[in-house]
């Protein structure tokens, strides 16, 4: 016991271990997408016109160019390069509101039954189709309260629709979170070409994304887990001498909440921030001072926690919705869906008509439980793994994340925009357009380039900041393993991927830049 004991103490040893670990399940990952994908079926598959092995070849070589132009950038613009960022995101969530009312489209799924309830609230009218939808999924009501405030908004100042008025806001939050991006790698590394290279990752996989005129939880929660990780990222900065420590940690906890009433796997971050500040609180387990400010950290972040938790139930039952709450389709059907051998553990209809068929909660969940333990037995340990390569290609295969792998994903253009223009970029956006697999292709090398310099970020560990990323991206995929499978789920995650991606390949240049200094004997240079 002393001896385990000692090896959590070294907080440092800890962090080693589960970044080696990380390393390893994402080369995993890699090596499953480059050369398992063609020889395996699975669900929501994407046939790209480019093998995964030179496709990754590209990725890799793409981010050596951004490096580049990094430091060029870097070069160039030197101290204002932070104003740079800054005044583009202005311009660039003017671009996105732009063009993407020139190709956004109706959409079927959650999403319209999420914008129809916001309309119905806005008007203070309900059906029972829109109370019935709402009791099966009661996490979707936090989401559908704060959407119906643009359909009031639309009402009252009569200028365009509710959804102009949500596009309007995801274009904002699509642009800004890549300055929000920014400021957390800032946080990390201080000379800043890592953070130009994060957010320059960050603009070609996530703003300029499709996803950006779907409004849901995904989209929103890109935002949310920005701001999250910059508040965890500024609480440990020069922590012994943080004076802000308290508000960054009531922020962080705040917008962990609030994003776990939109999409529960914003928490996952949260809980990882939580184990890691632990792990590390435990080396000064013997600095009393240290002890206790540990403690009132952790009073303010509960205290926070509470009101928040407590503030978001409240707005979730402002309005006249009647749910009943035995209709609830809680955890365990996600549970039980993921391991639907023939759904692959994506959404299944059957899955839904058998969670609906049960009159309560508990008839349900032991239902639910019964039957992913019988999946479990019949799948068997070849089964099992069988299973967990589905999913995780499912999963990880796809840099559009599934953009249009939902149920009646395309209805009908929204009114919006100039038919010329509109024509030229559905070509691109759309499914059906002539430049759509270029599209896809596009994406997933920069996707593939992403996870790959997430398997070589292990030097980058000593930073406790990355560690916590680290395993909270470890958190997610286990969670998207156990629980229904879906590509769109890791979107919201894609900013931390990428922040772990620009420090891992900074490290790299740090350490070529050391052993080429060492090999020609000259005064290093600090990079």
């Amino acid at each position: 016991m002393k001896k385990i004991f000692n090896v959590i103490k070294s907080n440092f040893e800890i962090t080693k271990i589960f970044s080696a670990f990380f390393s390893i399940i994402m080369f995993l990952i890699v090596y499953l997408c480059v050369f398992e994908s063609n020889k395996i079926e699975y669900m929501a598959k994407v046939d790209f016109e480019m093998k995964n092995s030179l496709i990754l070849f590209c990725g890799i070589g793409m981010y050596c160019m951004i490096f580049v132009i990094a430091k060029i950038l870097k070069k160039i613009i030197k101290k204002k390069i932070e104003l740079f960022i800054l005044i583009f995101s202005v311009f660039f969530a003017v671009f996105l509101f732009f063009i993407t009312q020139n190709y956004c489209f109706k959409t079927g799924w959650d999403v319209s039954y999420m914008l129809q309830n916001a309309e119905l609230i806005a008007n203070n009218t309900t059906t029972d189709w829109c109370n019935l939808y709402n009791s099966f999924y009661p996490n979707n009501i936090f989401l559908t309260q704060c959407f119906s405030l643009a359909f009031r908004l639309a009402n009252y100042t009569k200028i365009g629709s509710g959804y102009l008025y949500l596009l309007f806001l995801q274009c904002c939050i699509y642009s800004f979170t890549g300055f929000v991006v920014y400021k957390i790698v800032s946080c990390i590394k201080k000379d800043g070409t890592a953070a130009i290279i994060a957010w320059m990752g960050y603009i070609l996989l996530i703003g300029l994304s499709p996803w950006v005129v779907i409004p849901y939880s995904d989209s929103i929660g890109v935002g949310l887990v920005g701001l999250e990780v910059l508040m965890f990222c500024k609480a440990w900065e020069n922590k012994e001498e943080n004076k802000k420590v308290f508000l960054y940690s009531s922020l962080f906890t705040f917008f962990a909440i609030i994003g776990y009433f939109i999409k529960p796997q914003i928490l996952i971050f949260f809980i990882a921030g939580c184990i890691g500040t632990t792990i590390v609180s435990i080396r000064n387990i013997k600095n009393k001072q240290a002890v206790k400010k540990y403690f009132k950290i952790a009073f303010c972040v509960l205290l926070t926690g509470i009101i928040t938790f407590a503030l978001s139930k409240y707005t979730s039952r402002l309005n006249k919705l009647e749910i009943n709450e035995e209709n609830k389709i809680g955890i365990t059907h996600f549970l039980m869906m993921g391991w639907n051998e023939k759904d692959g553990g994506i959404y299944s209809n059957n899955d839904y008509i058998f969670s609906t068929s049960f009159q309560t909660q508990k008839e349900r969940r032991n239902a639910n439980i019964a039957e992913f333990k019988l999946r479990i037995k019949n799948l068997g340990k070849d089964g099992i793994i069988k299973m967990i390569k589905m999913k995780t290609l499912t999963n990880y295969n796809d840099g559009t994340f599934a953009f249009d792998k939902e149920g009646g994903f395309v209805q009908e253009d929204y009114p919006y925009g100039k038919e010329n223009l509109r024509r030229q970029l559905k070509k691109i956006y759309l499914p059906e357009g002539l430049y759509y697999k270029k599209f896809q292709l596009v994406m997933q090398i920069i996707w593939m380039g992403t996870l790959f310099f997430n398997i070589i970020s292990y030097n980058c560990s000593k930073d406790k900041k990355l560690f916590v990323m680290q395993l909270a991206i470890l958190g997610l995929t286990l969670f998207e393993l156990l629980f229904e499978a879906r590509a769109r789920y890791l979107f919201t995650y894609a900013s931390v991927y990428i922040i772990i991606a620009a420090l891992s390949i900074e490290n790299i240049a740090d350490k070529c830049k050391y052993l080429y200094s060492k090999m020609t004997k000259t005064k290093k240079v600090v990079y």
